[in-house]
C-alpha cells in the first residue's frame, strides 16, 4: 500500500496504515512509531547534533528549542537518582549484605569514573 497525499509522517505513513489492516494489534503502537521515524527521517535530510533541541528552534520557535533544551536537561537530571535507585532494589532483591548508603556512594563513584573516562568508554557502559 502506498501513501497518497503530503504529510508530516513521511515514508513510514504507508508501512503504518499496511500494518494497522494487516494486523489489528498494531493500532496502539503505530501512532507511537511515527515520532521516531519523523525524526530519523529529518535527522537523514539535516544531520546535525541535538536534532530534538535544534529541531525545535528552527521548526517551531526559538523559545521551544530553549523550553526542550530544559526539559532535556531535567529529564537527564531526574534519570540519574532513578538509576541509584534501581541499581539499590535490584541488588537488595539479590542480598541485603551492602547497606543502601553504601550501593549508592559505589553507583555515585562509578558515575564519577565512567565521565572521566574516554567517550567511547562512556558511550559503551551506556549502551
Amino acid at each position: 500500500m502506498t501513501s497518497t497525499g503530503v504529510n508530516p509522517y513521511g515514508a513510514n505513513d504507508a508501512y503504518c496504515r499496511e500494518s494497522i489492516t494487516a494486523q489489528e494489534k498494531h493500532i496502539g503502537a503505530a501512532p507511537v512509531l511515527r515520532a521516531p521515524d519523523g525524526m530519523a527521517e529529518m535527522v537523514t535530510y539535516l544531520p546535525i547534533s541535538s536534532p530534538f533541541i535544534r529541531f525545535a528552534g528552527r521548526y517551531v520557535d526559538d523559545a521551544f528549542g530553549v523550553a526542550a533544551g530544559y526539559n532535556f536537561f531535567v529529564f537527564e537530571a531526574m534519570l540519574v537518582p532513578f538509576e541509584i535507585t534501581a541499581c539499590n532494589v535490584i541488588i537488595h532483591y539479590w542480598s541485603n549484605v551492602v547497606p543502601a548508603g553504601g550501593i549508592i556512594a559505589i553507583v555515585i563513584v562509578m558515575y564519577g569514573l565512567i565521565n572521566l573516562l574516554a567517550v567511547k568508554w562512556y558511550g559503551e557502559t551506556e549502551f
